[in-house]
């Protein structure tokens, strides 16, 4: 009876260091994406806990599409694994990753902020006729133009622990939006059709349809990739003239507006950007 006894809890407690053996799940860590190359899926993303930088793969077209600098991914380092998610399936596989400076007593880290830049990106597709696209709430009818979208964004480095403006801030890759706002207080039903004209030409290159625009709302259907260079190689700011429109983005509907002039927009995007979709 006694051995009997022994032997159960023996088993007991062999069952109880097994349960507590099973190492936990690899805990996904939170990391930012600070670049997105549209062309190859290859997304950069840092850890901000570690400034840890590293790189994942997306194969997915319609996922990198939905993709956006400054999202939140999760991290899974151990299994090089990245999830869109906490505590989802993962979606993408880690193929890169940078070396994170050890801490040591003779050479620790500098105070936060010590040593830190920042450089700024604030990038508005070239139009000598943009649209001013405040809400007028006194319009009794809607009114549609035509829009493209902006791109704001800022990135940061420490020269005192060896960091550099290449090294943190690649050039970012990013889909501007194509499409058209509502600048009045009055919804629009009906189609809206939004076309990319070839300038000067008028050859249709791009054709999209879209339904219904809220008041004050607008619809984006279209984009095209640009990449901006966040880090000047010789350190100044060089300022250029504003390139030649080469495309017309004309917003068309049926539907009454308060002014049908002011629906198409000359517009320049750079020779070879991709276009979508």
């Amino acid at each position: 009876m006694r051995r009997a006894l022994l032997l159960a809890v023996a088993i007991i407690l062999a069952q109880t260091v097994w349960v507590e053996g099973i190492p936990p799940a690899n805990a996904a860590t939170p990391c930012g994406i600070t670049a997105i190359d549209a062309r190859t899926g290859v997304i950069t993303a840092r850890d901000t806990a570690s400034q840890r930088t590293f790189q994942f793969k997306v194969t997915d077209p319609a996922l990198l599409r939905s993709l956006k600098v400054g999202q939140t991914v999760f991290a899974d380092f151990t299994a090089r694994t990245v999830t869109l998610a906490a505590n989802t399936r993962p979606c993408c596989s880690i193929i890169q990753t940078s070396t994170v400076p050890p801490i040591t007593g003779s050479n620790p880290l500098p105070a936060p902020g010590a040593g830190t830049k920042t450089v700024s990106t604030n990038y508005s597709v070239p139009s000598p006729n943009a649209s001013i696209v405040a809400l007028n709430p006194q319009l009794l009818l809607p009114d549609l133009v035509a829009s493209a979208g902006t791109v704001i964004s800022s990135c940061s480095w420490n020269e005192s622990q060896g960091e550099t403006c290449e090294s943190e801030c690649p050039p970012l890759v990013i889909n501007i939006s194509l499409g058209t706002n509502n600048i009045s207080s009055r919804p629009l039903s009906g189609l809206v059709k939004i076309k990319l004209l070839a300038h000067p030409s008028g050859s249709v290159q791009r054709e999209w349809s879209v339904t219904d625009v809220a008041a004050g709302g607008g619809k984006a259907p279209g984009w095209f990739t640009k990449t901006i260079v966040r880090c000047n190689q010789d350190g100044q700011t060089t300022v250029s003239s504003a390139p030649q429109p080469n495309y017309n983005l004309v917003v068309q509907t049926e539907a009454s507006e308060a002014d049908k002039n002011n629906n198409s927009r000359l517009i320049y995007i750079a020779p070879g950007s991709p276009i979508g979709p």
